[in-house]
């Protein structure tokens, strides 16, 4: 029996966004929670993790091709891959993302 050689991936954040720790649990509330908390300018943190999400959605799948292609044996792209994807469909059900 083979045991895997990645360590789980864990749902929850060494940190809170907002009141909450669960990625499954952060949304927009929370994101403009951050900003309240830092006292920035309403949307500021919003718009950038917009920018950031956007940019991951957009370079994951080159990313992982890359990897298993340099490392065919390695499983582990693909899952992030999907992780990513159901994260981001998450942030979308609870109404962050269009």
């Amino acid at each position: 029996v083979s045991q895997s050689r990645y360590l789980p991936i864990l749902k929850n954040f060494s940190f809170k966004i907002g009141d909450r720790d669960d990625f499954s649990q952060i949304g927009f509330n929370q994101f403009t929670q951050v900003e309240e908390d830092l006292e920035i300018k309403k949307g500021t943190f919003v718009d950038r993790m917009l920018s950031i999400i956007e940019l991951i959605h957009q370079q994951k799948d080159q990313l992982a091709e890359t990897i298993i292609d340099q490392h065919p044996r390695a499983k582990i792209a693909l899952r992030i891959s999907k992780l990513i994807d159901d994260r981001i469909k998450g942030l979308r059900q609870q109404g962050f993302l269009a």
